[in-house]
């Protein structure tokens, strides 16, 4: 029998566009996918009703930038990259070499995170096998959805935490557990920077991520210092951008986050290539690295995510991140909105399964108290309900998380 969620339903059709039902009717099937979405008025019951009035009815979120490892690490401020990964994300990182600590991590990273609206994300674990198996362990019995990978590192890091060349037949095993078990968890190859990375491990990492079909995350150009590194250490000649490209490291599988020092022409070798972004605004913020250029990218037609990118992301919250990218960008609420939702699921190529509610997706929704001071009804505006959303002071909280047509939370 069906199910139909009966509430003020919004969610994003396009890069800037809202559609809203004041009253509406999601349907959701017997196997937890959208069966159709409309209005209420004239709909005979088929199914069980689930009346949620009068709060708002959204698609989950995508969360495309996460540290499972960098949860407690969060406000370590006042430091740039590189050096802010030295004192404070190592040794963390160091810490779930414990399984037990790496397991504890990942299962409070997971309910914080649906606590706060993601039903999605993209997650590091360290560096440990241990770490990757129990991040996905705990991502299958919260019922998140999650792809979740392993940095890999070989140089210029510190030693206890290297995973090269050698790393990569481990890395396989966990992909063919894991990799899209139950519909909802996927493996990626995570070569986690290039300053990290010799030549070698970016080649055999998107070799490794071809041969099994998995997708690739890494970041890009977050930093200055960053980029002036890896012009030294690949030759001055090749951008960041062009430095995957010639590994083969940048295709419709890759997620790159941050993206912040790039030029015209590496927006346009990321767009040729389908390789998504990860927005970060917050941690952009937070550790002085720059402002992306979203007109840039748009402009060259590369698919946008946004990720708390926690630890440097100092909140779980999804619509912080939307308020940090609308003071960064000259964008509208529904664009941000849009971002998180659509934006994600395509950055992720998950865009058949999830980020709005067209039939034939997944059911993955959040239900929300209207804020204080509005109503949700066929004369209120969706714009003003997004934005007083966003702008809710320590980000807005959903009271009922439904991920493929189950309640979560």
């Amino acid at each position: 029998m069906s199910e139909i969620h009966r509430a003020a339903v919004l969610h994003a059709t396009g890069i800037d566009s809202i559609a809203y039902y004041g009253d509406g009717a999601l349907v959701v099937d017997p196997d937890g996918k959208i069966e159709s979405l409309g209005p209420w008025h004239g709909r005979s019951s088929g199914g069980r009703i689930h009346d949620h009035r009068p709060a708002l009815l959204l698609p989950g979120f995508v969360d495309c930038h996460f540290h499972i490892p960098q949860i407690d690490v969060r406000g370590r401020y006042g430091f740039s990259l590189l050096e802010w990964l030295d004192r404070f994300i190592y040794p963390a990182e160091r810490a779930c070499a414990d399984p037990e600590t790496a397991r504890d991590a990942a299962r409070r990273a997971f309910q914080s995170l649906m606590a706060h609206g993601t039903t999605t994300v993209a997650a590091y674990t360290s560096c440990h096998v241990q770490a990757a198996h129990a991040a996905f362990e705990e991502a299958e019995a919260a019922g998140i959805r999650a792809v979740i990978g392993n940095p890999l590192m070989d140089r210029e890091t510190p030693p206890d935490l290297r995973a090269g060349v050698d790393a990569l037949a481990a890395c396989e095993e966990i992909a063919s557990r894991w990799e899209g078990k139950a519909g909802r968890l996927f493996y990626a190859f995570t070569p986690r920077f290039a300053v990290s990375c010799t030549p070698a491990l970016l080649a055999a990492s998107a070799e490794a991520a071809r041969r099994t079909g998995c997708r690739i995350m890494t970041h890009l150009a977050e930093n200055e210092e960053e980029v002036r590194r890896v012009r030294s250490l690949f030759g001055g000649d090749r951008s960041y951008a062009a430095v995957y490209d010639s590994f083969g490291l940048l295709g419709p599988g890759t997620i790159v986050a941050h993206a912040i020092h790039v030029t015209a022409e590496d927006s346009d070798l990321l767009a040729r290539a389908g390789a998504s972004v990860a927005h970060c605004p917050s941690s952009n913020f937070f550790l002085r690295s720059g402002r992306m250029d979203i007109g840039m990218l748009d402009n060259h037609g590369v698919i946008i995510g946004l990720g708390t990118d926690v630890g440097a992301g100092p909140s779980f919250s999804l619509w912080e991140t939307m308020r940090d990218m609308l003071y960064t960008n000259e964008k509208t609420p529904a664009r941000a909105f849009s971002t998180a939702t659509r934006g994600g699921a395509g950055a992720l190529g998950l865009w058949d399964r999830i980020g709005d509610f067209s039939a034939g997706k997944e059911a993955d929704f959040c239900v929300y108290d209207v804020p204080p001071g509005l109503t949700a009804g066929s004369e209120s505006r969706p714009d003003e309900l997004i934005a007083a959303l966003i702008f809710t002071e320590g980000g807005a909280k959903p009271r009922e998380v439904w991920i493929g047509g189950r309640r979560i939370l």
